[in-house]
């Protein structure tokens, strides 16, 4: 079950202008923020649905994909419900597979993991990080970096795990990244080229 809420809706001036923000809980283990929701003609249904991203370089990259065009169809069928109804701002959507179907993969070369969430959204911005410390390995969520008025800097989650299911998340993780270290420090042979997954 995936709950859609509708944050700081607004009424749209512009063909181009932004609306609010979309939330989804992803069976209460997965949360979602910062999805901006824009009013846009040039779509058949009038609305945009843009996932938050970061920039490296001159090119900016989401931190999660919707990769399904019936999960973004539902998305905007919220934010029309609201237009409709503005006391509607919570909806529920049941996809086919229940529970939903949470996949980790690791990239050990790159100290990378993905997630894949019933084959209808990937988070692909989790890194896997060393604490300075004490040397502990950790997992680092995805974050958008932003600087108040005063100059502070300071780091908004755009994914966030429950509190529930975060040591399972954490573990699966850290345990195939250290499981694929020890073998490769025990290899003898030169490794392959590529980086693997697992």
């Amino acid at each position: 079950m995936i709950k859609v809420t509708l944050n700081g809706m607004r009424d749209a001036e512009s063909d181009r202008d932004f609306m609010g923000y979309i939330r989804l809980n992803v069976d209460d283990k997965v949360y979602l923020d910062s999805i901006k929701i824009y009013q846009d003609e040039r779509q058949d249904s009038g609305i945009a649905i843009v996932t938050p991203a970061h920039k490296s370089g001159d090119k900016y990259y989401p931190f999660f994909k919707i990769t399904s065009k019936a999960f973004t169809d539902m998305l905007r069928n919220c934010v029309k419900e609201y237009i409709i109804n503005p006391d509607n701002k919570e909806f529920v959507y049941n996809l086919q597979q229940e529970p939903e179907k949470i996949g980790i993969y690791v990239h050990p070369d790159t100290k990378k993991a993905d997630m894949m969430i019933s084959g209808q959204i990937c988070i692909d911005s989790f890194r896997i990080m060393q604490n300075k410390e004490n040397g502990d390995l950790f997992v680092s969520m995805p974050s958008i970096k932003k600087t108040d008025a005063d100059g502070n800097v300071k780091y908004d989650k755009v994914v966030n795990i429950s509190k529930d299911y975060r040591d399972d998340f954490n573990k699966e993780i850290l345990d195939k990244y250290q499981k694929y270290s020890k073998e490769k420090k025990e290899e003898k042979a030169e490794p392959s080229e590529g980086g693997k997954t697992i």
